[in-house]
């Protein structure tokens, strides 16, 4: 079963690719940046059915980097114009939202 896919069309050829051809994986597609314009940032959950990971996808070879691999259960992370990530979103205990920072990899609340 697909949940949600992302895919890219040729606007020459008019030719559709799936980036993301898991099964029972919801991809999320995230961030684009016109600093980075042929890559798309999306989120997977392709390791953890409850949590997603972060990956930026090449557009033009569908090829997948790893960017944030999501260990500490944030709802979302934010990343910048260059596709890095800088901040995250969890639930915090009394139904609120905390706000994280992340600077080169190191998470502080």
């Amino acid at each position: 079963m697909r949940i949600c896919a992302c895919s890219v069309v040729d606007p020459r050829s008019s030719e559709l690719r799936d980036l993301t051809p898991f099964a029972n994986v919801r991809a999320m597609p995230t961030h684009w940046s016109h600093m980075v314009p042929d890559k798309i940032a999306v989120s997977l959950n392709d390791r953890d059915p409850r949590w997603h990971d972060v990956y930026v996808l090449d557009l033009a070879t569908g090829e997948r980097s790893l960017v944030w691999e999501n260990r500490q259960e944030f709802h979302y992370v934010g990343l910048d114009w260059q596709l890095k990530p800088r901040y995250a979103h969890s639930n915090a205990p009394d139904g609120g939202t905390r706000l994280w920072r992340i600077d080169d990899g190191e998470v502080t609340h």
